[in-house]
């Protein structure tokens, strides 16, 4: 708790930590009105899914793009300037019913999505010391985690009394509120190579390509963990069938959902106790093995009771290899091409989540969803037993280990 504590006394984590609060809380109350919103005024699940789409076809289109001009401009006013235009579009959501305009907002939004998220994970890494880095990203993950839990619960109560308009003014004023809170953060400039030739916008591009292709340690983590979104990808989608498959209602699934939820934010919160006391790719391949074996016994046991233990535990896991996978990338990749190789990570980890829902979706109406997660655990466990046996690993985790013990000593000096 005293980790927490003082991370809130560093006032510009502060000022990026409540003004994100707010601002994931309102998205999330958003989500559930627009989703009704969509599905109620053209009565189409396709609709829906093409909702869903344009939410993360920015990502994967122009994130790499957008993470170009993130490590070019100022982080500060990207990071404002994008929160101010979401703000005003929700609100524009407010005067219209018209499905394609709807569809034209939401897209837009999702543009400066992909300005704001790799702006954002930039930005930690100046406003904190390195080693208070899982500490901070553990409370951002908290409250991502948080508005997961409260946001859908007042936007359906908020929707259920008056609409789905309120909620889209409620996301927008949230977003403004967040703005102003940016407004009054420092964020310490980076220190200029000298005699150093700036590139074109095309070789800064093809450099943030090249610099994951060229770093064994930051391609290595990156592919790891883009095979284990591909089951990772199957769970919102296989959880509700598996669900449903055995009988039990929609507050069953709701009660799932939730726990897997707090699963999450206790995962965390738990995360900041192990700050520098466990390896982060340590963290990333246990938990991802851990997560596998949870998901298996989850779909084995047909007691809602151990359902809800297993599915908790699966949280916990997740929300580690999460915190754990970012932290990995913010200390180990060069500030000047944070914004790239987030942006390049997103764009690749949307790919892979369409890819997978969509997969999954064929295979469930042929195989079954309990068969699916079955298999989904299993593939997750054996990558995870082969990593353990693969010489890139094992080299990272000593020279990880190496740098850990120099950052110690160095400390007691």
């Amino acid at each position: 708790m005293e980790k927490y504590i003082k991370m809130l006394k560093n006032k510009n984590f502060s000022l990026l930590f409540w003004g994100q609060t707010v601002s994931e809380i309102g998205s999330y109350i958003n989500y559930i009105g627009l989703t009704w919103l969509v599905l109620n005024a053209t009565g189409e699940i396709l609709k829906l899914s093409m909702l869903m789409v344009f939410l993360k076809l920015p990502s994967i289109i122009i994130g790499p793009l957008a993470g170009v001009w993130v490590d070019r401009w100022n982080k500060k006013a990207i990071i404002i300037t994008s929160d101010i235009i979401r703000g005003v579009l929700s609100i524009l959501l407010v005067f219209t019913g018209n499905i394609n305009f709807i569809f034209l907002i939401v897209l837009t939004q999702g543009i400066f999505d992909a300005f704001f998220s790799p702006a954002i994970r930039s930005i930690v890494p100046r406003i904190v010391d390195k080693e208070e880095l899982m500490t901070a990203n553990s409370m951002t993950t908290s409250v991502n985690q948080l508005a997961t839990l409260i946001g859908p619960a007042i936007g359906g109560v908020l929707v259920g009394l008056f609409g789905s308009y309120i909620v889209f003014i409620i996301n927008g004023v949230s977003f403004l509120i967040s703005a102003i809170f940016e407004m009054f953060i420092k964020i310490p400039k980076a220190e200029k190579v000298e005699g150093v030739k700036e590139n074109t916008f095309k070789e800064d591009l093809i450099e943030g390509f090249s610099y994951i292709s060229k770093s064994k340690s930051i391609k290595f983590i990156i592919v790891f963990f883009a095979i284990a979104s591909l089951p990772f990808g199957a769970v919102p989608v296989l959880n509700v069938a598996h669900i449903n498959s055995l009988g039990f209602s929609a507050e069953a699934y709701g009660l799932v959902t939730a726990i897997f939820s707090a699963g999450l934010l206790t995962g965390a919160l738990l995360i900041g106790s192990l700050d520098n006391k466990m390896k982060e790719i340590n963290m990333i391949v246990f938990g991802i093995g851990g997560f596998g074996i949870s998901y298996i016994l989850f779909a084995v046991f047909k007691y809602l009771f151990l359902m809800v233990i297993f599915v908790f535990i699966c949280g916990i896991f997740m929300s580690m290899v999460n915190i754990a996978y970012g932290v990995y990338l913010q200390k180990n990749v060069e500030a000047s091409k944070l914004g790239r190789v987030f942006s390049i990570d997103i764009a690749i980890g949307n790919v892979i989540l369409l890819a997978s829902m969509l997969l999954t979706g064929f295979l469930a109406d042929r195989v079954g969803a309990y068969l699916l997660m079955i298999g989904c655990g299993t593939i997750i466990i054996i990558q995870t037993l082969i990593t353990f046996n693969i010489r890139s690993y094992k080299e990272l985790t000593s020279n990880q280990l190496a740098s850990n013990e120099m950052s110690t000593s160095s400390k007691t000096v």
